[in-house]
Parts: C-alpha cells; structure tokens; sequence
C-alpha cells in the first residue's frame, strides 16, 4: 500500500483515526495525506480559506499545517506526508481525492450517531466505505493501537 488518506473535521474520533493512520502509515512504509472538506451548500457565500475561524484565530490551513508539522517526527513511513483542503460534499471529495491520488486505503473516524436511519443515512462514513474506489478502514471511537 503506497498511498493512505485520512479525511479530518478536527474532532476528537478523526484525530484518533489519524493517530492510528500514523501507525499504519509507519509499518506499511505509505505517504499518508490528510483531507479536510468544507461542506458547502449552494447558497454559502464564496469559500475563503484565508479567512480565520473567529472561535479560535486560526485558518483551515493553520489548523492543517500545525497538524503536519506537530506529527512530522511520528511519521516514519517514507514517503509524502502532507494535507489538502477542499470544500463540497464531504463524502464526495474524499472519494475524488482517493481516485485522483490513486488511494490504496482509507482511514477515517466515525462519530457516534444515534439512531438506525441517523447512521445509515446520515453518515459521511457509510457513503465513503459504499462509494469508495479502495479499501476503507473505519475507527470507532475511542479505540487506540
């Protein structure tokens, strides 16, 4: 497997999967890129990614910039290891990304959803694994390696 992507929102369960994606990364010498969609709808202003989140001070690329270069030295897998920003369908861009980059797996988290039809059809997670051109790999939360 050369190529692993990991689709993060910044909350805890996809951060937990980007730690296992490391590890993973790491034993099975892969670049591993991180993917960050903004969801937009068609009536949301122009997307500016330059424009700082007013809770925290900070861009969608700070963010993803100090998650690369706070998790450079975990990473021993080799090849690249960098993060794109896209905006549209969560699941959408993630499957583009995974079939432009040539993805051999996908790691992402999972949000504890309540409800049958919630999960089922709700869950950017059961698109992807449904939709996806590679294998995907779902963390639930809280599990650690």
């Amino acid at each position: 497997m050369k190529n692993i992507l990991v689709p993060i929102d910044f909350s805890k369960d996809s951060m937990n999967a980007f730690e296992n994606a490391i590890a993973f990364a790491n034993n099975l010498g892969s670049s591993l890129r991180i993917i960050h969609i903004r969801k937009t709808k068609d009536y949301d202003k122009p997307f500016i990614l330059e424009k700082p989140d007013t809770k925290y001070g900070k861009t969608v690329e700070d963010f993803c910039k100090e998650i690369v270069e706070k998790n450079r030295l975990k990473y021993t897998g080799g090849g690249k290891f960098d993060y794109i920003i896209g905006k549209g369908k969560i699941y959408q861009g993630i499957i583009n990304q995974a079939v432009k980059d040539n993805t051999d797996l996908i790691i992402m988290g999972t949000h504890g959803v309540s409800g049958f039809e919630e999960f089922w059809l709700g869950s950017n997670a059961y698109r992807v694994v449904s939709k996806s051109p590679c294998p995907v790999l779902t963390v639930r939360t809280g599990f650690r390696r």
